[in-house]
């Protein structure tokens, strides 16, 4: 009974952000369909920040670096404030 799924974690190639940063896509599939999910850890200092894009259409790894690069843009800006 329930649902299997098949998942399957990879490497992604995304720009080294802050002190340290992983990226990763994981490949999701069940009955019938499979979702692709970017996930892109970002440490800075004490802060980690995690963003993931994905859906069934698909997801692109440079619009996940975009954000990433934005958000580190702006949480520098808040610190110096």
């Amino acid at each position: 009974d329930g649902v299997v799924t098949d998942n399957k974690v990879a490497p992604l190639s995304l720009a080294n952000l802050g002190d340290k940063s992983l990226a990763l896509t994981m490949t999701a599939q069940t009955e019938g369909f499979t979702m692709p999910i970017n996930i892109y850890y970002v440490v800075i200092g004490h802060n980690v920040m995690t963003f993931y894009n994905g859906g069934v259409t698909g997801a692109d790894g440079a619009d996940l670096e975009r954000i990433g690069k934005l958000a580190i843009k702006r949480l520098e800006e808040t610190v110096k404030s």
